[in-house]
């Protein structure tokens, strides 16, 4: 699905961060979505954007799997 939108939405904002500044890198990441993490990335995705818990996309698999 997420290789699917970022085809047909060329324009979409990888980067856009919901209330808490979690982006849709950080939250594939979090849950582990490596196919999503990869299509993000691959789409311009910033890696070092964190949230408001100062958590970046790394900070937050580390956690997963640390």
């Amino acid at each position: 699905m997420v290789k699917w939108l970022l085809s047909n939405h060329p324009t979409i904002d990888v980067n856009l961060c919901d209330n808490e500044g979690a982006t849709p890198l950080l939250k594939a990441a979090e849950f582990a979505h490596t196919r999503c993490v990869i299509a993000l990335l691959g789409a311009g995705a910033d890696a070092s954007v964190a949230n408001v818990h100062q958590q970046c996309p790394l900070h937050v698999c580390a956690q997963a799997f640390g």
